[in-house]
């Protein structure tokens, strides 16, 4: 427990960096040490994930069990198991080099586009310890999906497209990037949609005719995934209501919503949708959490980019009105680091590869 006390501690007080000289030695160094804490765990803050990693990477060791439709990871983690195992690397090689991939893609992103890049690491945290810290996989997926929504944007259609593939190379729910559309929508009609999905979640459970379809289609893989999640009695249970990620998820879409007439900039407008788009998903899907938790992630991780800039326009506004500067994001680093600590109370401890 200590090491994620010390981590989420020195973030928070790292903060005061930005926007200072200092931000970007600052911004490198806490990156380097987040790709160590990461790419060298042993276990991580779940339970399951690391060991069952290290089972599927020692079986993948020829281009045979590359292409076995038996072992069930997807091509991505198979391709870099089989690299590993054939460069003489031991398990380590696949949780080090998924960590790499999960983390690097979305700090170059933070460096590029965030108005508060110390923060935005400080909101990515309860995601990286619930995700980068034990789902790699997904970790992976999310990250280059991260970068596929910006591609996307920008319109660089050859981008979007491999960007994609490797997104679906790592994980199978990578697919929901497909709703990137949804962003063409109006503010209004995003939060619309919102609510539609919190009322018809209330008396009708969607998971059932997915996963019918997706048997239709030929995807019995992800068929058989989602049934196995329904019924699983440590996944198959909904979201309450009250739950913090919920909760804070909601805040910063009406906090959105309140400043949107007050976007003057194509991107800012752009991301703030994405994450409507994550907070759709995390609705529409919260009858199973670990599904709903999953694919809103794909979205909700522009929460790196996303809050900086609420930030950015609420700490203009209480400038002008109470001549305070960075009240928000004051605000949304300490609500962040309360979110984060019943992560970390309920975290496995950390072990070090090399301690």
């Amino acid at each position: 427990m200590l090491p994620y006390i010390f981590f989420i501690i020195v973030l928070l007080f790292s903060t005061v960096f930005d926007k200072t000289k200092f931000e970007k030695l600052t911004f490198l160094i806490l990156s380097l040490f987040l790709l160590t804490f990461s790419a060298f765990r042993v276990g991580g803050t779940g339970p399951g994930d690391y060991d069952a990693y290290l089972r599927l990477y020692s079986k993948i060791v020829n281009w045979e069990s590359v292409i076995d439709p038996t072992i069930h990871a997807e091509l991505g983690f198979r391709l870099l198991s089989f690299i590993g195992n054939a460069t003489g690397f031991d398990g380590q090689f696949i949780i080090f080099s998924m960590a790499l991939l999960a983390a690097i893609p979305v700090l170059w992103l933070i460096n590029k586009y965030s108005y508060y890049p110390i923060v935005s690491l400080l909101f990515w945290t309860p995601y990286f310890l619930t995700m980068n810290m034990h789902s790699s996989r997904i970790s992976v997926a999310v990250s280059f999906g991260l970068l596929f929504i910006i591609s996307f944007y920008e319109s660089r259609k050859l981008s979007s497209v491999i960007l994609f593939l490797i997104a679906i190379s790592f994980h199978s729910s990578a697919i929901c990037l497909f709703l990137v559309f949804l962003t063409c929508f109006t503010y209004r009609t995003l939060l619309v949609l919102i609510v539609l999905a919190f009322l018809f979640g209330l008396v009708f459970n969607p998971f059932f005719l997915i996963a019918n379809v997706f048997s239709l289609i030929g995807m019995d893989h992800i068929a058989w995934l989602i049934k196995s999640y329904i019924s699983s009695e440590d996944y198959g249970y909904p979201m309450k209501l009250y739950d913090p990620r919920i909760i804070l998820s909601l805040m910063t879409t009406l906090l959105i919503y309140n400043i949107r007439k007050s976007i003057i900039h194509g991107f800012d407008s752009y991301i703030f949708k994405v994450f409507f788009v994550g907070v759709f998903l995390m609705i529409a899907f919260s009858s199973v959490t670990i599904i709903a938790w999953r694919l809103s992630y794909f979205y909700l991780v522009s929460c790196v980019l996303v809050i900086p800039l609420i930030c950015k326009y609420y700490n203009f506004r209480f400038f002008n009105s109470f001549g305070h500067i960075r009240m928000m994001s004051v605000f949304y680093s300490f609500v962040y680091v309360l979110y984060t600590l019943p992560i970390i109370l309920g975290a496995q401890p950390y072990s070090f590869y090399f301690g």
